[in-house]
């Protein structure tokens, strides 16, 4: 049995439990905004998930630099693309919308409020996402057969980093190899990469070699045959951060490319819709 005595006190009562809650006055709660639809328009619901699962993984969780936390949304000529950073890699994600909607967004969303869209939109049933975007909010429609839901944010205020400049127009190192045959191997290697120890890839003629050291725990080395005949050379990587980015690959071929072992390294695949900008770690001998 529920109740509302007094006008302000909320009795419950369940067999011999009963429960006594003090209630605010309903208009000390914050008014919510008007929400501006003027101007709005439809994305995909699956390239919108898509494009976000890929991206919002390298967006900082750091509340202290928050232009990081946000993604930068665009969308122009029937293209969605996503991209964020966390200063230690970078994610940048193409997709086509299957339509030129003639509107141009751009603008800075927080990643949890994106994540919580995509969350709801892959539960809910099929259609696309409604979007309004105003001066400083982002209102986004997911509906399905039970109802409308709606999620409006702030938009983060602020000038997103330049990414392009991140990326080296060329590189000295271009390696191909199997996607979930690397995937696999660094996924296996890494749990020895405790500590911050960094997952260690080596080069040399024909083959490729993954290493992890932790102190007082042990080590892990893998080798896998590719196709490399360049100098060799060694680069160490956080390894999270790198089976995030090949994860996210997508196609059965993951195309690795570096300059050398101080400058970042870039992920990739074949069609290269999907950049993935990873900072290297300093390894010691």
């Amino acid at each position: 049995m529920v109740e509302l005595k007094d006008g302000r006190t909320i009795e419950v009562a369940s067999g011999k439990a009963r429960f006594s809650l003090n209630s605010w006055v309903a208009s000390d709660f914050p008014q919510m905004s008007a929400f501006d639809t003027s101007g709005g328009f439809t994305v995909g619901r699956d390239p919108f998930v898509e494009t976000l699962n890929k991206v919002g993984r390298a967006a900082s969780r750091d509340e202290t630099r928050p232009i990081l936390t946000g993604v930068l949304v665009t969308i122009a000529g029937g293209v969605l693309k996503m991209v964020a950073t966390d200063s230690y890699r970078l994610s940048v994600k193409e997709t086509p919308l299957g339509g030129d909607s003639g509107q141009e967004v751009e603008a800075i969303v927080p990643v949890k409020a994106l994540s919580e869209v995509a969350r709801l939109a892959a539960t809910m049933g099929e259609g696309d996402i409604e979007v309004a975007v105003s001066e400083n909010q982002a209102l986004f429609k997911v509906a399905d057969a039970q109802g409308d839901v709606w999620i409006a944010s702030r938009l983060i205020d602020g000038q997103f980093p330049n990414y392009r400049q991140l990326v080296p127009e060329s590189f000295d190192h271009m390696i191909s190899l199997g996607k979930e045959e690397f995937l696999s191997a660094a996924r296996r290697i890494s749990l020895l990469a405790q500590k911050n120890a960094p997952l260690r890839l080596g080069f040399a003629p024909g083959r490729l070699t993954l290493r992890a050291v932790t102190q007082d725990v042990g080590q892990a080395e893998e080798e896998l045959e590719i196709e490399f005949t360049g100098e060799e050379f060694e680069i160490g990587f956080n390894a999270a951060f790198l089976v995030d980015g090949t994860d996210s690959v997508d196609g059965e071929q993951v195309t690795l490319k570096f300059i050398n072992p101080l400058r970042p390294g870039l992920v990739t695949g074949q069609d290269e819709s999907f950049l993935y900008l990873i900072m290297p770690i300093r390894l010691s001998s």
